[in-house]
């Protein structure tokens, strides 16, 4: 039993001594030399903006002084978007939709809505716009083909006068 509280010790001297050992090597590090160089982390946020830095150098070089910069443009989409009446909006996205073979159109949910909801009205959906918008509706499909027949159906049957909603009825029933 002596033997093994011996080894213990020992072990514990050992341990002992390397913490001793280590701990002096720290305080040298930390001494002049650690205040010299800042730890990996600082140094590589240090890189990283100089680096960031020189990129911003390299693009304002590229640019030479006597060339004009364009001025960015006012009526951006969304500009364009808050200034417009909905009832042009609509207009130019049925126009665009039934040019979509030569000029791109994409899906909006909102102007199909307004559509939707401004078919019987002239002032919105004028005489010149509304066979093509009876050819728009041809296309629509599920509730919203479902939604827009019956309000059609219900116009027609309050007012008999009512002709765009017989001819919305009449070609969603087909």
């Amino acid at each position: 039993m002596s033997d093994d509280k011996a080894a213990r010790e020992r072990l514990l001297a050992k341990v002992e001594a390397r913490r001793a050992k280590r701990l002096q090597q720290g305080t040298e590090a930390s001494g002049s030399d650690a205040a010299a160089t800042p730890p990996k982390r600082a140094r590589n946020a240090e890189e990283r903006k100089a680096k960031k830095e020189r990129k911003k150098e390299q693009k304002s070089r590229a640019v030479p002084a006597d060339t004009e910069v364009p001025e960015p443009k006012d009526d951006t989409p969304a500009e364009e978007a808050k200034t417009v009446p909905m009832g042009k909006r609509v207009r130019s996205y049925v126009k665009d939709w039934e040019k979509r073979a030569k000029v791109p159109w994409k899906f909006n949910k909102n102007l199909q809505s307004y559509l939707l909801a401004h078919l019987y009205d002239r002032y919105c959906i004028d005489d010149k716009i509304f066979p093509v918008a009876l050819d728009y509706i041809d296309g629509l499909q599920g509730a919203a083909r479902e939604r827009t027949m019956q309000e059609a159906n219900e116009r027609a049957e309050a007012n008999p006068d009512d002709k765009r909603a017989s001819m919305i009825y009449e070609r969603l029933i087909t």
